[in-house]
């Protein structure tokens, strides 16, 4: 919660914020879990570019990835 008010932030919301999180403290990892899930595809698409531009090492767990996505990885491991 932040503010005066107390304001819950949405889930899109807090996904973005960790990932600013990490990108401000110069993690060397990224291990994101369902980021992209739930998201409208405009919010979808600016956080997978976020993910996508991060420095370090990523690690994106979903259960549905699209193939345009998918072939930008350099490595992808389906269970």
């Amino acid at each position: 919660m932040i503010g005066d008010n107390h304001h819950r932030l949405s889930g899109g919301e807090m996904k973005r914020l960790e990932v600013a999180r990490a990108l401000l403290y110069g993690k060397d990892i990224l291990v994101v879990d369902e980021a992209l899930s739930g998201l409208d595809d405009t919010s979808a698409r600016k956080l997978n570019d976020l993910i996508m531009h991060f420095p370090g090492a990523v690690i994106n767990i979903e259960h549905h990835i699209p193939n345009e996505l998918k072939e930008k990885y350099n490595k992808v491991i389906a269970l």
